[in-house]
């Protein structure tokens, strides 16, 4: 059986506010939120100057969880600041 490649409507949503950030900015920022079989998280931002790499980070990320993964672009508020995830790193091991 064939995999559909379509994209869903939320994905094409997501596209247009990343090529309007990237046409505005120059680049855009993705928060995300990972937690792996231990129960160790990772919370941080990345940012990003195209969306080809935007692809490949996010595909390469997601091959190599273990648990639960969040992502979505960060928000950008009227003075041009973002709404970015702080950087973090525990878990149960701390």
């Amino acid at each position: 059986m064939k995999e559909d490649k379509r994209k869903t409507l939320r994905e094409y949503k997501e596209e247009n506010e990343i090529l309007k950030q990237l046409l505005k900015n120059g680049f855009f920022w993705i928060n995300y939120n990972s937690t792996d079989c231990d129960g160790c998280t990772r919370t941080d931002a990345i940012k990003f100057k195209s969306i080809e790499e935007y692809h490949e980070t996010i595909n390469n990320m997601m091959e190599w969880q273990e648990g639960s993964f969040h992502y979505e672009l960060a928000g950008q508020y009227p003075d041009g600041s973002f709404s970015l995830n702080k950087d973090y790193c525990g878990g149960q091991w701390e």
